[in-house]
Order: structure tokens, then C-alpha cells, then sequence
């Protein structure tokens, strides 16, 4: 009975040491991964800047820093609240025209009817597409959409004089992040400047 408890009590230790290996291998892949993005993004940057600058060899990088990222998962979320919302809305406009109709209200407006019924239509379409995207994608959803950063450089501006200046930039996803904004305020960026693969196409077909 104690060699079984023994033979028990090493297997447990493998197993737990064999999925502690696993997460640290896994943790250490994200973070590399995480370095390479930041690097190419702080490369496109300075290039970017650089080439903008009245004296572009007073360039000096600062910081570059994520503020947030995005999954494709949350986007796919994002448009399926915002199309149950719109319909929600369109369902209660209806029963209010169908009711004026039943009255006999001169509130009451067939064409408005029927925009109604066919806008609940459509966007109950759009709502089983976005379900079939998400679906096909698979793990895809899982990966970063986009990324939004502090980015802060110092340089000489038009006058000659040293500066120090703080942006707000948009990148997009893997391999090339691509920037797609750089901002000075974050109210000046697109709330949502990348949806999920698929989306741009299937939305295009209801046109």
C-alpha cells in the first residue's frame, strides 16, 4: 500500500511539473511574441517620424507602450450587440406602427412598416453570418486585432528647439502592423478601425 501511495505521489509530481514546463514554455513564446510586435511597431514608428522632421537626426525614442489591445473575439462581440441592439430598437418601432394601423392613427406609415420589417430582416441575417464568421475562424478569434499605444519621442521642432512630445497610435495586427493611426489626442482615434476577417465581405453582400 505505501509503494502505491509513493507511485502515486510521482506520477502526480510528473504530471504537475510536465504542465508547469508547458505554461512557462507558453508564457515565454507570448512574450517574445509580444517583444517582436513592439519592435516592429517602434521601427515603423521612427521611420515614420523621421521622415516628417525638420531635423530628423535630433530623433530620440522614449516609450512606447501598449494602452490596450483588442481581440477579434471582442470585435465579433462588439457587432453582435450593436446589430441586436438595432433590431431591438426596430421591433418596438414596429409594434408602435402596428398599433397606430390597428387604431386607425394618422401616425400610422405602410412604407415606415415596411423599412421596419425589412431592417429586422436583414440585420437578423447579418446576426447568423456574424455567428458562421466566428465559427470558421475558429482560434483566430483569439488573436489580437489591433493595438493601441503611448508613444513618446523627443526631437527638435521647426524653431530648432528640443521637444518632447506624446502620441496616441494605432497599430494592426500580425504579421506586419501596420500603423494605422498616430493621434495626438485619443479622442482623435477610430474607435474601432479593424473589425474580424470576413466581416468587410459579408456586410458587402446585404448591399
Amino acid at each position: 500500500m505505501k509503494k502505491t501511495t509513493q507511485n502515486l505521489f510521482t506520477v502526480l509530481l510528473l504530471v504537475a511539473l510536465f504542465f508547469t514546463s508547458c505554461k512557462s514554455e507558453q508564457e515565454s513564446i507570448s512574450e517574445n511574441s509580444y517583444k517582436t510586435r513592439d519592435m516592429i511597431v517602434k521601427a515603423k514608428l521612427s521611420k515614420n517620424i523621421k521622415a516628417k522632421l525638420q531635423y530628423p537626426d535630433s530623433y530620440e525614442f522614449v516609450e512606447l507602450k501598449v494602452k490596450d489591445s483588442v481581440l477579434y473575439s471582442e470585435n465579433i462581440s462588439s457587432r453582435l450587440n450593436y446589430y441586436k441592439q438595432i433590431i431591438e430598437a426596430d421591433k418596438k418601432n414596429l409594434e408602435k406602427q402596428e398599433l397606430y394601423k390597428k387604431e386607425g392613427s394618422s401616425l400610422y406609415k405602410e412604407d415606415k412598416l415596411n423599412e421596419l420589417q425589412a431592417s429586422v430582416s436583414k440585420n437578423e441575417k447579418i446576426l447568423v453570418e456574424i455567428d458562421r464568421i466566428a465559427t470558421e475562424l475558429g482560434d483566430t478569434v483569439n488573436e489580437t486585432a489591433y493595438c493601441t499605444y503611448n508613444y513618446r519621442f523627443k526631437s527638435k521642432n521647426t524653431s530648432g528647439k528640443s521637444g518632447d512630445y506624446n502620441y496616441i497610435v494605432q497599430t494592426g495586427h500580425s504579421p506586419d502592423y501596420k500603423v494605422l493611426m498616430i493621434a495626438e489626442k485619443e479622442s482623435m482615434i477610430t474607435p474601432n478601425p479593424i473589425d474580424f476577417p470576413g466581416y468587410n465581405e459579408m456586410i458587402k453582400s446585404f448591399e
